[in-house]
């Protein structure tokens, strides 16, 4: 974070953060702006995977921190829509807390978002449901839309990382290509901008396209 940053941080009245490794850097960042707010962690509203790769790990159940630890539980939450709409309720409670005249709009606008993140929740099924139920698998760069795919009902077949932060041996990658080409893989999703030349030389070797998404927008 900058000083500006810093400095926003002081000034604000209520302060939201994603919880886990996503944004980490915002607990010591409201410290060094005089500590007077205690951020809302958002993933206290969403149901948590842990990290890695589905099956090995896989859903934990719990709402919010996993073990109570930033490192245990899969940042990307919001690509679950079910975690959206919870989430979202949690955003409205809290902004009426802090602003109870506008107690109204808060609620007005929370039923208007839940009500789009839905209509984006059923458009994606019905794409979902136009694959052939034999070829909804992937092969991924590493968990970061975990959270999607179990959703949607889409099998990830290999992770060639355990999580972004972490560089694959040859032998992982060895194995994540052989896992995928077994399971099926039809295509390999990486985060937009983070498209290396290790995920596009397996992706060119399972002969499957490569595709970049925003990893936390759904």
């Amino acid at each position: 974070p900058t000083p500006s940053d810093v400095a926003a941080l002081e000034d604000a009245r209520l302060i939201f953060r994603n919880g886990g490794d996503l944004d980490s850097w915002r607990l010591p960042a409201v410290k060094a702006a005089g500590g007077k707010q205690n951020p809302v962690d958002l993933s206290n509203g969403a149901v948590l995977l842990e990290r890695g790769l589905p099956g090995a790990g896989g859903a934990t159940g719990a709402t919010g921190d996993v073990d109570g630890g930033d490192e245990t539980f899969n940042s990307h939450w919001s690509l679950d829509p079910d975690n959206l709409r919870s989430v979202a309720l949690l955003v409205r409670d809290e902004l009426i807390k802090a602003d109870p005249a506008r107690r109204e709009t808060f609620r007005a606008r929370t039923a208007d978002y839940r009500d789009r993140v839905a209509g984006t929740d059923e458009a994606l099924r019905a794409c979902v449901k136009s694959v052939p139920e034999d070829d909804r698998a992937v092969a991924a760069g590493h968990d970061d839309f975990v959270y999607l795919t179990e959703h949607f009902g889409i099998e990830t077949a290999a992770m060639l990382h355990a999580s972004g932060g972490e560089d694959p041996s040859a032998s992982d990658v060895e194995r994540a290509t052989k896992d995928a080409r077994s399971g099926g893989a039809r295509a390999m999703l990486v985060s937009k901008g983070e498209a290396g030349r290790l995920e596009r030389a397996v992706a060119g070797e399972l002969n499957v396209p490569l595709l970049e998404l925003y990893g936390d927008s759904l």
